[in-house]
């Protein structure tokens, strides 16, 4: 059967081939629907015929929840890995769950931290909401770690500064994530924590309603099993749990029955760390056991104490602060707390959510979905031959990415970028692209013989633009030893090394230069000002067919360098360029105050 098939509740297309994940031998799966379980003819391994759902191949499942799946899946569009959430089909029916998770969604999608994860875009296709957000490597907590030994203390700190930093941004936007435990919190190789699944996140304070999913029971505050207004602080509670575990090999409110698990927090107050491992240091014991104030209003106000403190904490564990006397803390009587009638029911209704919680977690991730406004871009790209697991940047042929059969609508500026890199053309010396998200600066290394002639060689930090728009950026500082080499920025219809594109850069010693190639393969003009270096700003807009380069001492006061008229399609690539116009040596320069704004339109 082909086409509009069935799995889980999720309905996607099937697809024409696609290669053994084994062998590599292209099967044709033209007539097994999505999802079904096909055989290699060649080694005969059984494995799982990918789906087409919109501009995505679905390549592999990698969890379920009872709202959808996650998916790895392939962006045909924008050639690179991508996480896709999909909602069940029979719960996109419902409007007003769509409406709630648009709205969240959009709040969510203003989230840019590097200790969270990135959403690429929101859409839905066949009635189905779904999210797109970045691929992560690494593991869980609970699984690069076993929760069965404890945590180097120093490890443990590390990771709940990262997470409280992402939280801190979240509660910026008022975002509430709901969910903190081990599970969602990746760890990727080098020791980066990454907050994931937004599953429960809720928009601004309020009560959790009755029969709402609230959280999982080892790490769920107080308040949440009493269906008592959250806030902020609920994240606390629920991080100072998840440190807790990480360093006792045990929950806070351990228990032999659900009900117990849940009761304890309302009776009792947590037990303290140094009774359970007495190694630790008492100001890793004392920021945990504040964390787990029973009252929202016993626990940190703010992520900014709570951040100062984990960092003195992580200062005391590696030894690089001295050891402060204990502060006398005046705490207020506890508070009475009256339970009416409905805290029982309320207590019931909560326990059996918990219960579909726990089954729910134990195959994978639980997570939350969001539809499509009206007029959602759509993209429609044939794809006949697509190898799971296998498809990285590098094996995509870059120069056949032409995305230019959508019809944009969007408007506004970015608020999130999902950036790619890779050198464009031949070059001797490797390129790479670092950020820090602390100075916000980008810093780009890039080698080739130059971004001239009738085919350039640089290092390439991308994104698309769909019809009219902008980018502005910055250039701080230029190294390299040729006068001609280059920082700025450019739009490009290809990634192939003859491309059309237009650039405004700004030269090691040689001023500043607009440059274009108005034909695919001719050679490349230019117009440069000679005098302004680095750091300077360039901006460069595209209106139609039209593209202006502009460039600035300021960022404020602005000159028009050139304009030219190139035909390129309504999307195109664009982003920040460097090369060092020598393919044997690398050019390093420093961007900042990047920003790119769309405004749709535009293009052929």
């Amino acid at each position: 059967m082909a086409g509009n098939e069935k799995a889980e509740d999720v309905t996607a297309d099937s697809v024409g081939s696609t290669a053994c994940p084994k062998c590599g031998h292209v099967v044709d799966v033209s007539q097994a629907a999505a999802f079904s379980t096909v055989r290699c003819p060649q080694c005969k391994t059984a494995f799982t015929a990918p789906g087409k759902l919109g501009q995505f191949i679905l390549l592999r499942l990698l969890g379920k929840g009872e709202m959808g799946s996650t998916y790895k899946a392939h962006d045909t569009i924008l050639g690179r890995q991508v996480a896709i959430k999909v909602m069940k089909k029979s719960l996109g029916k419902d409007p007003k769950r769509v409406k709630d998770f648009l709205a969240e969604g959009r709040a969510l999608a203003l989230l840019d931290h590097p200790n969270a994860v990135s959403i690429f875009s929101l859409g839905q296709e066949k009635n189905q909401p779904y999210i797109v957000m970045e691929l992560l490597a690494g593991k869980a907590l609970n699984k690069k770690y076993s929760l069965d030994k404890a945590l180097d203390e120093a490890l443990a700190l590390e990771i709940a500064i990262q997470i409280a930093q992402a939280l801190e941004a979240a509660k910026e936007i008022s975002l509430i994530h709901g969910d903190i435990k081990p599970a969602n919190i990746m760890i990727d190789d080098k020791g980066g924590a990454k907050l994931v699944d937004f599953g429960l996140a809720k928009i601004g304070d309020g009560h959790v309603g009755e029969g709402a999913a609230f959280g999982t029971p080892y790490y769920v505050a107080p308040e949440q099993v009493q269906r008592e207004s959250i806030d902020h602080r609920t994240d606390i509670y629920s991080l100072g749990a998840t440190l807790f575990h990480i360093l006792a090999c045990m929950p806070p409110f351990p228990g032999k029955t659900l009900k117990e698990v849940l009761e304890a927090r309302l009776e009792k107050p947590a037990p303290g760390l140094l009774k359970i491992r007495p190694s630790l240091h008492p100001e890793t014991a004392a920021v945990a056991a504040k964390m787990l104030e029973r009252e929202p209003d016993d626990r940190y106000g703010d992520y900014g104490q709570l951040l100062k403190d984990l960092r003195h904490a992580h200062a005391v564990a590696t030894g690089k602060a001295e050891v402060a006397p204990a502060p006398v803390v005046k705490k207020r009587p506890p508070r009475v707390r009256y339970v009416r009638a409905k805290s029982k029911r309320g207590l019931g209704i909560v326990i059996g959510a918990a219960g579909l919680l726990i089954a729910a977690t134990v195959g994978g991730v639980l997570f939350y979905l969001w539809s499509k406004e009206a007029g959602q871009v759509t993209w429609q790209v044939p794809v006949d031959t697509i190898a799971p697991d296998t498809i990285t940047p590098d094996t995509i042929a870059p120069d056949t990415i032409t995305p230019d059969t959508i019809t944009p609508d969007k408007q506004g500026t970015f608020e999130k970028i999902p950036w790619q890199n890779q050198d464009i053309g031949t070059s001797a010396r490797r390129g790479k692209w670092t950020y820090n998200a602390t100075t916000r600066k980008h810093t780009i290394e890039g080698s080739g013989v130059d971004i001239w002639g009738n085919a350039d060689g640089f290092h390439y930090v991308y994104t698309s633009l769909s019809g009219n728009g902008q980018i502005v950026v910055r250039v701080v500082s230029i190294e390299n030893t040729h006068v001609w080499a280059k920082a700025g920025v450019m739009m490009r219809e290809t990634l192939a090394d003859n491309s059309k594109h237009v650039t405004i850069v700004v030269a090691f010693k040689a001023g500043i230069s607009f440059q274009r190639r108005t034909t695919t393969g001719d050679e490349s003009f230019h117009t440069t000002v000679p005098n302004p270096a680095a750091p300077y700003w360039v901006k460069l807009v595209r209106r139609g067919d039209t593209f202006t380069g502009y460039q600035s001492p300021n960022g404020t006061n602005w000159t028009k360098q050139d304009s030219i008229a190139v035909s390129m399609p309504q999307v195109v690539f664009i982003g920040m360029v460097v090369t060092s116009h020598d393919d044997t040596t690398l050019c390093t320069a420093e961007l900042d105050n990047v920003s790119i704004t769309e405004r749709g339109g535009g293009g052929r």
